[in-house]
């Protein structure tokens, strides 16, 4: 993309004020440029669906069936103004358990799920995992239990913070309550 720089900041890189240089490629003349960033050890950020951080977070919902098969489900879906929205979660019946796994950035190096809170609404959910994403270089990944009291509440606002500090805040929907 034009307008976004993907990079990996090594681990071993010095907290605070540093200097960040991106030159240009030869076929890019001019295009160089210096910006002094803020490296901290944690820094929560979620991903969101369209790419903003607002709006539907970006992940999955996992769904553990009562046999012990699962089932990966998509939690956002494509408006007719092209932008991506929540879907109305269903919890399932009895004997199916549901987990939502979410994708970001700034939390890797949090100590255990300990630190890290979740709140959907008014309830806190529990935090199962926390830390790097095993497949992509830098994705950092969540997993939270859902609880079954989150059904049909509609539009609720998802709040993570990790040693204290806050994310971004996405939404989610469950079921066919409330906008």
């Amino acid at each position: 993309s034009p307008f976004q720089l993907n990079l990996q900041i090594p681990s071993e890189s010095a907290l605070g004020r540093t200097r960040l240089a991106v030159r240009s490629p030869i076929s890019m003349p001019g295009a160089s440029m210096e910006v002094v960033v803020r490296l901290d050890r944690v820094a929560p950020a979620l991903f969101s669906a369209n790419g903003d951080g607002a709006g539907a977070p970006a992940g999955w919902l996992l769904r553990v069936f009562g046999d012990g098969t699962i089932r990966y489900e998509p939690i956002v879906q494509l408006s007719p103004e092209g932008r991506m929205v929540p879907v109305p979660l269903d919890l399932g019946g009895a004997g199916e358990t549901c987990y939502l796994v979410l994708f970001g950035t700034g939390w890797r190096q949090v100590d255990g799920p300990g630190n890290v809170s979740a709140r959907i609404g008014a309830t806190e959910v529990p935090v199962l995992f926390v830390g790097p994403q095993e497949s992509f270089v830098g994705l950092d990944q969540l997993n939270l239990a859902l609880p079954r009291e989150l059904a049909n509440r509609g539009s609720v606002r998802l709040i993570l913070k990790a040693d204290g500090l806050l994310a971004n805040v996405t939404e989610l929907r469950f079921g066919n309550g409330p906008r």
